[in-house]
C-alpha cells in the first residue's frame, strides 16, 4: 500500500511527476498534430483534383454532381479544422496542474461536495439549478498542485448544452468524479458516464447517501439513521452500485474496475462548519468522507503521472477513432451507391439497344404498311391520270390524303413516350435503390433530401416535335419533282409514238406511270425510313440517351472517386491511430515494470476507457499479468489476437466466438475487400460491437447488417 494518506509530501511528489509525464505526453501529442497536418494536407489536395474535376465536367450543373461537389467541400472544410482543434484541445489541458472535474445530476449534491473538498462556506449550495450554463468554477485542492473542476449538471431536462459545457471540462481533465445518489439510478445518468469513459477518463464514483442534517436535527436519532443507512443498509447500497453496474454492461463497458465509496456529504460538510463544533468528530465519522480524500490521493500518487500522459494522448485518439469511422461509412456508402449506379447503368445501356432496335422495327412496320397501302392507289390513279399534265398534282394530294406527316409524327411521339417512360422507369429504380443504399448504410454523407431525381438528366426539349417537321419535308418539293418528272416523260412518249396502236400505247403510258409512281413510293418512303430512323439515332438516342449515359457513367466514377478518397484519408488517419494506441500501451507496460519487447507487438487497436486489443506475431506470448495489470492501470478490457495473412482470418479472430462464421461475409469494391456484412449485426451485444469497432481499426473494414435486397439477393 501507499503509507499515510494524510501525507502531503507523497501527494506534491505524484503531482510534480505528473508534471514530467504531462509535458512528454504534450510533446507526443503536438508530434501526432504535426502528422495528422501532414496527412490532412495530402488528403486535401486529392479532394481539390476531386472538386476540379467536377467543376471542369459539363455537367455539372445536374443535382447529382452538385451533392457530391458540395459533400467533396464539406469534407475538405471539416478535415482542415481538425488539427486547429486538436491544438486548442491539448493547450487547454494543462500539463502543469493535476485536473480533476467533478460530474453529477443537478441537486445531487455536487456543490456540497465541492464546498467540502475546498473547505467553502456553503454559499453554492443549493443553487446548482440557478447557474448559467457556461458556469464553470475551478478550485485548489488543499492548496496543491491539483484543480477540481465543477461543471453543470448533467442528465437534466432540456440540459443539453449544460452537458455539452461539461462534456468539454472532462477532455481537459485528468481524473473524474462521479456523484449519484442512493435512489435508483437513472439511464440518463448512465449514459453520461458511458461518455465520459469513452473519453478514456479514469472515473472515481461516489455515492451520496440521504438523509437530512441541519442545526434542530436530535443528533442521537441521526446518529441511528445514518449508521441504519450506511452500516445495517449496506446491502441496499451495494444493489444499488450492482444495479449501476448493470448499465456499464448493457454500454458494454465494465464498470466494476471503477472504485465506488459510500458518502453521507451533508455530514462532512457541517463537520467543516462552526455551528457543529461540538460534533466535528462524530460527523467525520459517520460521513465517512476520508474515505472520499483518501481514495482521490491514493489514486492520485499510484496513478497519477500515467493518467496525466495518457490524457493528452487520449484526446487525438478519441478524435481519430470518431473522424476515421465516419470516413470509412462514407466511403463504403459511396462505393456501394456507385455499384448501385453501375448495375443500373449496365441496364440502362442495353435497354437504349433495345429501344433503338424496337424503334427502328416500329419504323419499318409503318414505312412497309404505308408503301403497300399507297401501292394500292397506283393501279386506279394511273387509269385516270396517264396522260394528265397535272398528274404530280393530283398524286400529291393522295399523299395529303394520307396524312404521312401526321402519321410519322404521332408515331415519333409514341416512341419518345416509350423512350420516356424506359427513362422514368430506370430513374425510378435508382431512386429507389439510392435511398435503400441510404438506410442500408445508416448514411452519414448524403441526407435523404439530396439523393437527386436522376430524371433531370434527361433533357426533353422539342424533339419529338422538330423530328415530325423535319418529316413533313418529304411531303412538298420532293414527291412533286419526281411526279412532274414522270410527267415529262410520259408525255413526251405520246409524241414520239403517236401512230402506234392507241390501246397500247395507253396501256404502256399506264403501266409507265405505274412503274414511276412505285419507284415514287419505294424512294419517297425509304427516305421517310430514314430520316425518322436518323431523327431516332441522332436527336433522342445520341443527343438524349447516351448523354444521360455518359453523365450517368461520370456521376459513377465521382462516387468511386469520392469513396476512394474517404477510403484513403481514413487509412492514413487510422494509421496514426494505431500509433499512438500502441504508444499509450508501450507506456503503461513501462509505467508497470512490466518487461515486454514492443517489437513482439504488431499492432493496438483501442476503444478508449472501454478495450483494447493486441496483435501479436506468431508465437508470441506476453507475461500473465500484463492482461490484469494493464487493465487496472487503463480500465480497459485486454484482448489478444495473433497476425494473420489473409484478412478474413484476422477478421474471424478479432471478433471472437461471439459471432459466428457463418454469419459474416466479406463484400469488394472494385477488387477491394471493403465492407463485412454480419446477418444478425442489431442482435450483437454492447461487448461484440467494442469488437467490432476494435476490428474496423485494425483491417480498415467498415460493418453493417447484412440485409435482403431487393432482388432476392444477398
Amino acid at each position: 500500500m501507499i503509507g499515510s494518506y494524510s501525507s502531503k509530501s507523497r501527494l506534491e511528489s505524484a503531482l510534480k511527476e505528473s508534471r514530467r509525464y504531462g509535458r512528454d505526453g504534450h510533446l507526443e501529442a503536438e508530434k501526432s498534430i504535426k502528422l495528422l497536418r501532414n496527412v490532412i494536407k495530402k488528403s486535401v489536395e486529392e479532394l481539390d483534383k476531386d472538386i476540379s474535376k467536377l467543376e471542369k465536367s459539363n455537367y455539372k450543373n445536374n443535382d447529382v454532381s452538385k451533392n457530391l461537389e458540395e459533400q467533396l467541400n464539406k469534407i475538405k472544410r471539416e478535415f482542415e479544422l481538425i488539427p486547429d482543434k486538436l491544438q486548442k484541445d491539448i493547450f487547454s489541458l494543462s500539463e502543469n496542474v493535476f485536473s480533476i472535474t467533478l460530474f453529477g445530476r443537478t441537486m445531487v449534491g455536487k456543490s456540497t461536495l465541492m464546498e467540502i473538498l475546498t473547505h467553502g462556506d456553503g454559499k453554492s449550495i443549493g443553487k446548482g439549478s440557478q447557474r448559467t450554463t457556461r458556469d464553470i468554477r475551478e478550485y485548489r485542492y488543499k492548496d496543491t498542485g491539483m484543480k477540481i473542476t465543477d461543471v453543470p449538471g448533467i442528465a437534466a431536462f432540456e440540459g443539453k448544452v449544460d452537458e455539452e459545457t461539461a462534456y468539454k471540462a472532462a477532455e481537459k481533465s485528468d481524473l473524474v468524479l462521479f456523484l449519484i445518489s442512493d435512489d435508483a439510478p437513472q439511464d440518463a445518468e448512465a449514459k453520461c458516464l458511458k461518455k465520459i469513459i469513452e473519453l478514456g477518463k479514469p472515473v472515481i464514483c461516489l455515492m451520496n447517501v440521504r438523509a437530512n442534517l441541519d442545526i434542530n436535527t436530535n443528533m442521537s436519532l441521526f446518529k441511528r439513521d445514518i449508521r441504519s443507512k450506511m452500516i445495517e443498509g449496506l446491502d441496499r447500497l451495494n444493489e444499488i452500485k450492482e444495479q449501476f453496474w448493470e448499465y456499464g454492461k448493457k454500454y458494454g463497458q465494465n464498470w466494476r474496475r471503477i472504485p465506488f465509496v459510500y458518502v453521507h456529504l451533508k455530514s462532512a460538510f457541517a463537520a467543516q462548519q462552526p455551528e457543529f463544533a461540538e460534533y466535528k468528530e462524530l460527523l467525520e465519522e459517520l460521513s465517512m468522507f476520508d474515505r472520499v480524500e483518501k481514495l482521490i490521493e491514493s489514486e492520485v500518487i499510484k496513478n497519477g503521472p500515467f493518467y496525466k500522459n495518457k490524457a493528452f494522448l487520449d484526446l487525438p485518439s478519441y478524435k481519430l477513432l470518431e473522424v476515421s469511422k465516419t470516413l470509412l461509412e462514407q466511403s463504403a456508402m459511396n462505393g456501394e451507391q456507385g455499384r448501385t449506379l453501375i448495375s443500373k447503368r449496365r441496364k440502362f445501356s442495353k435497354s437504349i439497344k433495345q429501344f433503338k432496335d424496337s424503334s427502328h422495327k416500329k419504323i419499318d412496320l409503318f414505312t412497309t404498311r404505308m408503301t403497300n397501302e399507297l401501292k394500292k392507289e397506283v393501279a386506279d390513279f394511273a387509269e385516270i391520270h396517264y396522260d394528265d399534265t397535272n398528274a404530280s398534282q393530283e398524286w400529291k394530294r393522295v399523299y395529303e390524303e394520307y396524312e404521312l406527316d401526321k402519321k410519322a409524327h404521332q408515331l415519333l411521339i409514341e416512341i419518345g413516350d416509350e423512350c420516356r417512360s424506359q427513362i422514368n422507369e430506370i430513374r425510378r429504380e435508382i431512386n429507389a435503390e439510392l435511398k435503400f443504399t441510404h438506410r442500408f448504410m445508416k448514411d452519414r454523407s448524403l441526407d435523404m433530401e439530396n439523393i437527386p431525381d436522376f430524371g433531370r438528366m434527361f433533357r426533353w426539349a422539342n424533339t419529338i416535335i422538330s423530328a415530325g417537321i423535319a418529316i413533313a419535308g418529304f411531303f412538298t418539293a420532293g414527291v412533286g419533282a419526281a411526279i412532274i418528272s414522270a410527267g415529262v416523260s410520259i408525255l413526251g412518249f405520246f409524241g414520239i409514238e403517236i401512230f402506234d396502236d392507241r390501246e397500247e400505247k395507253i396501256r404502256d403510258a399506264r403501266e409507265k406511270l405505274e412503274k414511276k409512281l412505285e419507284e415514287n413510293i419505294e424512294r419517297t418512303m425509304s427516305k421517310i425510313n430514314k430520316n425518322m430512323k436518323f431523327t431516332i439515332d441522332k436527336r433522342l438516342v445520341k443527343g438524349q440517351l447516351n448523354r444521360a449515359l455518359w453523365t450517368l457513367d461520370k456521376v459513377v466514377d465521382t462516387f468511386f472517386s469520392l469513396s476512394e478518397t474517404q477510403q484513403s484519408l481514413a487509412e492514413e488517419l487510422n494509421g496514426e491511430l494505431l500509433r499512438i494506441n500502441k504508444m499509450v500501451v508501450e507506456k503503461g507496460l513501462n509505467y508497470l515494470e512490466i518487461d515486454v519487447e514492443i517489437g513482439r507487438i504488431d499492432k493496438v487497436a483501442r476503444e478508449p476507457g472501454v478495450a483494447l486489443m493486441f496483435v501479436l506475431k506468431d508465437g508470441t506470448r506476453l507475461p500473465s499479468n500484463v492482461k490484469k495489470d494493464l487493465g487496472n492501470l487503463m480500465k480497459e478490457s485486454v484482448w489478444f489476437s495473433f497476425k494473420k495473412d489473409k484478412v478474413y482470418s484476422t477478421l474471424l479472430q478479432i471478433l471472437g466466438k461471439g459471432i459466428n462464421r457463418q454469419d459474416v461475409r466479406l463484400e469488394s469494391i472494385k477488387g477491394v475487400e471493403r465492407i463485412v456484412h454480419i446477418s444478425n449485426y442489431d442482435q450483437l451485444d454492447a461487448q461484440q460491437q467494442s469488437r467490432i469497432i476494435l476490428a474496423q481499426q485494425l483491417t480498415n473494414l467498415v460493418f453493417m447488417k447484412e440485409e435482403e435486397k431487393k432482388n432476392g439477393r444477398k
